[in-house]
């Protein structure tokens, strides 16, 4: 069974600590009589974005306790506000996107994984969510791109791996992992039935490769 993967918010996974909050007036621009106003010194918009910062990690802490306690609306709705105040919150984006996956909402939870993609450049965690996403939804080929996207940024996720041969088998392909990381899944692998799936997938692609050689 492929498992999606959470982040936590006890990480610090906020890319960005020190963003400027641009405040509107309600007409969506400042009037001129606004612009002759004294200016806020610059330490209360620092002020400011530590509490917008604060409490949105809290937020996003009790949105974990919800998740835990099997209650995925009401964490759904706590990383919601979470990132309406931090937008730059990417763990409660990648952790929305998985919730909003449970709930058989494709659409939303690969928009909010997506940010999370953005936002955490290095990471593989949310590359393997959306891979799952798209497992979920039926479209394999999608799926096994993203396993594959994770597995650049990361050659060891057996997750990752998991996923690939997953999509690999649907699609029918003999090449969908390549020598090096099925040797690498053999050699992380210790689950006994992957461990098979893995060593028929490496026969099927040698066998595919010494076919390619002969045409």
């Amino acid at each position: 069974m492929i498992k999606a993967t959470l982040t936590s918010s006890y990480m610090a996974l906020v890319p960005c600590l020190g963003m400027t909050f641009l405040m509107l007036s309600p007409g969506g621009c400042a009037s001129s009589h606004s612009a002759r106003k004294t200016p806020v010194p610059e330490s209360a918009h620092a002020i400011d974005e530590n509490r917008r910062l604060n409490e949105a990690m809290d937020l996003s802490r009790r949105a974990e306790d919800m998740s835990r306690s099997n209650r995925p609306d009401e964490a759904i709705d706590l990383y919601r506000r979470a990132v309406g105040l931090v937008p730059e919150l990417a763990m409660a984006w990648n952790n929305l996107g998985v919730l909003y996956m449970e709930k058989g909402n494709f659409l939303d939870a690969s928009e909010a994984c997506k940010i999370a993609i953005d936002l955490l450049p290095r990471d593989p965690r949310p590359l393997e969510n959306m891979g799952l996403i798209y497992h979920r939804a039926g479209f394999d080929s999608d799926s096994l791109s993203y396993y594959q996207r994770a597995l650049d940024r990361d050659p060891t996720r057996l997750d990752a791996l998991r996923g690939a041969m997953v999509a690999t088998h649907r699609l029918g392909k003999a090449d969908g992992l390549t020598p090096e990381q099925l040797r690498t899944a053999l050699m992380l692998e210790k689950d006994p039935t992957w461990r098979e799936k893995f060593e028929r997938q490496r026969v099927r692609l040698f066998e595919f490769s010494r076919m390619q050689e002969y045409e």
